[in-house]
């Protein structure tokens, strides 16, 4: 990984062309704008240069061009409206952040539905391009730049997670649910721009769109299509009940149960113990009435099939429905939302709550019909949806690194301290001890960001033949950027000294929230463990002579 991480560095600074062409007239957003300074700006008069700035300037601005042209990204952090001189966040939010109908024919004001991944088909799951398409990431942009999105200083927990909620509404306004649900490229740019901008939302997205809404389309049966109105519209907003208080990296051993009943077809679902109850999904009644997918092990006539998926009512208008118990959980340092107890107390659910598919469908007799004789994986096959959710923890943690660079940088030239010369004041960014370390973490980010789009790409374009390898491939990025993105944000935070542990100026948040992209969708180090185990078993040793 390292070696591969290296090589994709080098790339990133053999990309002359497109330096020429980016970082000196592209950067109308802030960000864009700070790094193209520490990228070789000449400074302002009677201020010397420091030492190697010439070679130095070279490789930031190929660096600064593949990140922050208009064509790619544009890491404003939003919450940064208000300009001050001593401020790390200095960005603007005004509209002036860019002209989105010049990023190269690409950016829409609006969502149809259709691929973003450029010629690639959507409804195929295919494409060629695995940065989510150029309009997908200008609608983003556009959206965490509204005013919705500013920084609200003084709201307690609940007021904050309600906050994210609403602005959960504002994502869906612009979509097509059901399609941005099919679309890893777009589901994976949609992350990028709001993980920063609100790592509660960035967590809500992913379990809504991802884990719940896109479970539903996978195990969708044709001749009897469910009615997902309700879903798409967040007149009720879906949620994903998985891990167990006993039962967290070893979720294929569970313990609440559906138990079939032969005379109404339907299920009873319990929590048999306390180490049972669901940890810690987003299960209260802030933000409106929600629905879940439980996963429970399935028992009919005594027998145990394993663990499936229950599509669950959990509350409506009036608050929570019969049978079910919600605790709230203390306040995290992660993502700041409505994390809950959840536990069922005999609750019936009807025949169409079980999702099925060729893994497992239940015949009216209660025998199951399977095209896998393995239990284990038939939970894998329920929870496929982790897979994309990995690539959007990765996309979300990998935005909030860039962020917070854009921020340390820009604020690299806006703070100045005293130069060698009696009364002179300099840029922290002259500074060698200063400007190295950013340069080095920016080499990083963008060695990070061709390494998710590669492995996005591949993701679209996977067969059945190497969908295990590519899944692991998967894993092992998402572990690989998420550790990363933590040291990037957590080295940008310390160089803008003690203004970097404000949260209103959009920095002091994002390695809590990055904390929260390394333990979801599988623990980092649990998830590495699994794909090197199955690296040495599946390793085919070559012949010696």
């Amino acid at each position: 990984m390292d070696n591969a991480v290296a090589a994709k560095t080098r790339t990133a600074t053999n990309h002359r062309t497109a330096a020429k062409s980016g970082a000196a007239t592209k950067t109308r957003t802030a960000a864009a704008s700070g790094t193209a300074l520490l990228a070789g700006q000449e400074p302002t008069a009677g201020q010397d240069p420091p030492a190697g700035h010439s070679t130095t300037a070279e490789m930031a601005a190929h660096l600064s061009a593949l990140l922050f042209d208009d064509s790619h990204h544009h890491s404003t952090h939003p919450n940064s409206h208000n300009t001050t001189h001593n401020s790390p966040s200095t960005c603007t939010r005004d509209g002036s952040s860019g002209d989105d109908s010049s990023s190269n024919g690409n950016s829409h004001g609006s969502d149809n539905g259709g691929s973003s991944s450029g010629s690639g088909d959507s409804s195929s799951g295919r494409g060629d391009g695995g940065d989510g398409g150029g309009h997908a990431h200008a609608l983003w942009r556009q959206l965490v730049s509204r005013k919705e999105f500013t920084y609200t200083p003084g709201l307690d927990h609940t007021q904050r997670t309600a906050q994210s909620y609403q602005r959960l509404r504002l994502v869906n306004d612009l979509v097509d649910a059901t399609a941005l649900a099919r679309d890893p490229a777009r589901l994976a740019a949609l992350h990028e721009w709001i993980g920063f901008a609100d790592g509660g939302l960035c967590t809500l997205a992913s379990i809504h769109y991802n884990l719940f809404l896109g479970s539903l389309i996978d195990h969708d049966n044709p001749d009897h299509p469910r009615d997902l109105t309700d879903y798409t519209t967040l007149r009720r907003t879906g949620t994903f009940l998985c891990t167990e208080l006993d039962h967290g990296n070893d979720a294929a051993a569970l313990e609440t149960t559906a138990h079939h009943n032969p005379a109404t077809g339907g299920f009873t679902l319990h929590t048999p113990t306390p180490g049972a109850a669901k940890f810690m999904p987003n299960t209260s009644t802030t933000g409106g009435p929600k629905t879940g997918l439980v996963a429970a092990r399935l028992i009919t006539h005594n027998q145990d099939h394993g663990v499936f998926l229950f599509l669950t009512p959990l509350s409506d208008e009036n608050g929570l429905l019969p049978g079910i118990t919600v605790t709230p959980l203390p306040p995290s340092n992660g993502p700041t939302i409505d994390h809950s107890l959840t536990t069922f107390h005999h609750v019936p659910l009807p025949r169409e709550a079980l999702l099925e598919a060729d893994h497992g469908r239940l015949n009216p007799d209660g025998t199951l019909t399977t095209n896998l004789g393995n239990p284990r994986k038939r939970f894998l096959t329920s929870i496929n949806r982790v897979t994309t959710g990995k690539l959007c923890m990765s996309a979300g943690c990998l935005g909030m690194a860039r962020a917070a660079l854009a921020i340390a940088v820009q604020y690299a030239h806006t703070r100045h301290t005293s130069g060698p010369r009696p009364g002179q004041r300099i840029p922290l960014a002259h500074h060698h001890t200063h400007h190295s370390r950013l340069l080095d973490k920016i080499a990083t980010a963008y060695a990070l960001t061709f390494l998710h789009r590669t492995t996005l790409t591949q993701y679209l374009n996977h067969t059945h033949e190497n969908r295990t390898q590519t899944e692991r491939h998967i894993a092992i990025t998402k572990a690989f950027i998420t550790w990363q993105a933590r040291d990037i944000t957590t080295e940008s935070r310390e160089r803008c000294g003690a203004q970097g542990l404000f949260p209103h100026n959009g920095i002091a948040d994002l390695t809590h929230n990055i904390e929260g992209g390394i333990t979801a969708e599988g623990d980092n180090l649990v998830i590495w463990t699994k794909a090197a185990a199955e690296m040495i078993l599946h390793h085919t040793p070559q012949p010696t002579h």
